[in-house]
C-alpha cells in the first residue's frame, strides 16, 4: 500500500512539473493571445515577449512573427533607426525589407510616392528625443521619430503625439518612444490589434498637460498600403477633439517631406490633422477602427480591414 501511495505521489509531482513548464515556460508569451475575450479575438491585456524589438542592424535576422496559429499571427515590433543623411533610395530599401517581413508582404511592393515621394536626400530627420523630452537640445541627431512607422508596416494605424511645444516627459528611455508592445493579426476577424503599454509615458506627462489633446492616430502605413479611409466605430477611455471621425469616415492625409516645423529643414511627417487628435482619459482604453480602400457609402459598410488600438 505504501509503495502504491509513493507511486501516485511521484506521478502527481511529475504532472505538476510538466504543467508548470508548459504553461509558464514554452507558452508563457502566447497564453494571453489564446484566451478568449469579450471581443472574441484576444485578451484585452495581451502582452508581448521581452525580445519583441527587432534589431535591424542584424541583417537577415528579422523574424516576422513570434506566435503563429491558424487564426493568429503576432509580428515583432521593430526598433527605431537613425535616418539622418540617408538618401530616399536607402529609406525605400529599408522600408521594403520591413514590408517583406510584414502582414503586407508583396514582391511587387513599392513605397507610395504620395506618402514617401517628398523625402529629400541627405537631410536630417526629427529625432524622437527632441519631441518628447524636455531637456533635449534642438538640432540634435538621434533615432528618427518617423522610423517607428516606417519600420513597423504591419501596424496599419499607430499612436503619435503632435510636435506642438508640449513637454511630454521628464525622463528619457525606451518607454518614451511610444512603440507598441505587440502587433497581432486575427485572420478570422480580419483585425490588426496594436497594443501599447502607456503607464510610464502617461505618468511622466506633466500634470498641467494631461487634459490636452496630446495624441493622434498615425495612418502612414494605412495610406501607403491603400487603406486611406478610417472610421472610429467604438472607443472607451478616450475623447476625440472632434466627433467627425466617430460620425463619418475620415481620410488619412499623412506624407513625409522636408518641413520647417522645427525652424530648420528636416524630413518629417505632415500635415496636422485635427480630426485624428484625441485625449487619453484613463488606462486601459481602446479605439476600434474600420478601414477601407475606397470611400464607403456609409460607416455601416463592412471594412476591408479592422484595427484595434489598445492602451494599457
Amino acid at each position: 500500500m505504501k509503495k502504491i501511495l509513493l507511486i501516485i505521489l511521484a506521478i502527481e509531482l511529475v504532472a505538476v512539473f510538466v504543467f508548470y513548464h508548459i504553461y509558464y515556460g514554452t507558452f508563457s508569451d502566447n497564453r494571453t493571445f489564446l484566451r478568449a475575450s469579450a471581443n472574441g479575438y484576444g485578451n484585452t491585456f495581451a502582452h508581448a515577449p521581452a525580445d519583441r524589438y527587432n534589431d535591424f542592424s542584424k541583417e537577415n535576422e528579422i523574424d516576422a512573427s513570434v506566435n503563429v496559429t491558424q487564426n493568429i499571427t503576432e509580428f515583432k515590433v521593430n526598433a527605431p533607426l537613425n535616418f539622418d543623411r540617408k538618401t530616399k533610395a536607402e529609406i525605400y530599401e529599408i522600408r521594403k525589407k520591413f514590408v517583406e517581413k510584414s502582414l503586407f508582404k508583396n514582391p511587387e511592393y513599392k513605397p507610395s510616392e504620395t506618402v514617401f515621394g517628398q523625402i529629400v536626400d541627405g537631410e536630417p530627420w526629427i529625432p524622437l528625443k527632441e519631441i518628447y523630452y524636455e531637456k533635449s537640445e534642438p538640432r540634435q541627431s538621434g533615432l528618427s521619430e518617423e522610423s517607428r512607422f516606417i519600420n513597423n508596416p504591419s501596424a496599419l494605424v499607430m499612436l503619435d503625439v503632435p510636435f506642438s511645444g508640449v513637454t511630454y516627459g521628464r525622463h528619457w528611455g525606451e518607454d518614451m518612444y511610444l512603440l507598441p508592445e505587440s502587433v497581432v493579426y486575427y485572420k478570422k476577424e480580419n483585425t490588426i490589434k496594436v497594443t501599447y503599454s502607456l503607464k510610464r509615458f502617461f505618468n511622466e506627462i506633466h500634470p498641467g498637460n494631461k487634459d490636452k489633446f496630446l495624441y493622434f492616430l498615425d495612418g502612414l502605413n494605412a495610406r501607403d498600403f491603400g487603406y486611406p479611409w478610417v472610421f472610429v466605430y467604438e472607443s472607451g477611455g478616450v475623447t476625440f477633439k472632434h466627433d467627425n471621425i466617430k460620425s463619418a469616415p475620415e481620410k488619412f492625409r499623412k506624407f513625409i517631406h522636408l518641413g520647417m516645423s522645427t525652424g530648420i529643414p528636416r524630413n518629417n511627417g505632415s500635415p496636422s490633422h485635427k480630426e485624428l487628435d484625441f485625449r487619453i482619459d484613463k488606462l486601459p482604453s481602446r479605439i476600434y477602427m474600420k478601414l477601407w480602400r475606397e470611400k464607403p457609402s456609409s460607416p455601416a459598410e463592412k471594412a476591408d480591414i479592422n484595427v484595434d488600438l489598445t492602451f494599457l
